[in-house]
């Protein structure tokens, strides 16, 4: 699904799913024709520091470290270890991703490289300043 140019899928929510290493392997194929997607969520999916599970995640940061417009990667509630989160550096190298989350048990230093959130959004309402477009109107 992934693969197919037409779909042009921005969004892939497969948080809570149980992939694990496996899962990932299978997926990572798909991400690496995929030129569409823009935020890809994989918390909660049982990725480990397992010998399966860093291959994965190896391969997953060489597809992120490749892809045109991801911006945004969650792997959250993954008790993802040191060899984990190491083999995830190449993807710090795609500086079109603003947000990459991930838990807090991985080694500080390798932690500060890859995680990303998003700077918070402005909510305050522009005022309108006066300029030389505005008409005043009186009698």
């Amino acid at each position: 699904m992934l693969s197919f140019p037409k779909l042009a899928l921005l969004g892939l929510e497969l948080g809570g799913n149980k992939l694990g290493g496996e899962g990932l392997l299978g997926f990572c194929p798909g991400l690496a024709q995929n030129k569409s997607l823009t935020t890809l969520g994989m918390a909660d999916n049982q990725i480990l520091s397992r010998t399966v599970d860093v291959e994965a995640l190896s391969l997953l940061a060489s597809c992120v470290a490749k892809h045109p417009s991801l911006q945004e990667i969650n792997l959250l509630y993954n008790p993802i270890e040191e060899a984990g989160a190491s083999a995830l550096l190449p993807a710090a190298e795609n500086k079109n991703i603003i947000q990459f989350l991930l838990d807090t048990n991985v080694p500080e230093a390798i932690y500060r490289q890859l995680y990303r959130s998003a700077p918070a959004k402005n909510l305050s309402k522009k005022k309108k300043k006066k300029g030389k477009n505005t008409k005043k109107v009186g009698r």
